[in-house]
């Protein structure tokens, strides 16, 4: 059995890891927008408080650990364009490459994570976006921390 996972950091690497405990035999392709396939999360703040001043150190794991450590076929720079349902098989496109190609999966599943921006409530303002950034867009000014951030609608 193949199964395709398409995000690649918390949520992605976790199920591949927990596939790979469930069945060691089944081939696993875990497809990353990112050039990060695992980080700390939790140090963000650390990093942009100027305690962790490498943001690099951060990074738990790479493609070639967990393939390695897990047997994962782990693809950075891939973004999942399109899902074809009936053909089993997910549009990607390879950002280094500059190709488009078809993976075809017998299971799917979806961590994309957050959205960037997405409508929310606010007691200050009637409506507002709060941005969401990735780790590729960490970096130690205000404005690409973890936290929240409402900017006008």
């Amino acid at each position: 059995m193949k199964t395709v996972i398409v995000g690649g950091v918390a949520a992605g690497a976790s199920t591949g890891a927990r596939l790979r405990r469930l069945n060691e035999s089944a081939k696993i392709v875990v497809l990353e927008r990112d050039h990060y396939v695992s980080f700390a999360n939790c140090g963000l703040p650390y990093h942009i408080g100027g305690d962790i001043p490498d943001r690099y150190s951060l990074l738990l794991q790479t493609p070639e650990s967990l393939a390695k450590r897990l047997a994962l076929d782990v693809r950075t720079g891939q973004d999942v364009l399109r899902i074809h349902r009936d053909a089993k098989e997910v549009e990607v496109r390879d950002l280094a490459e500059e190709r488009t190609y078809r993976e075809s999966y017998d299971k799917l599943v979806l961590c994309p994570g957050p959205n960037r921006f997405r409508r929310c409530s606010s007691q200050a303002r009637a409506s507002c976006w709060v941005r969401r950034c990735s780790a590729g867009t960490v970096s130690t000014s205000a404005s690409t921390s973890s936290r929240s951030r409402c900017v006008p609608a």
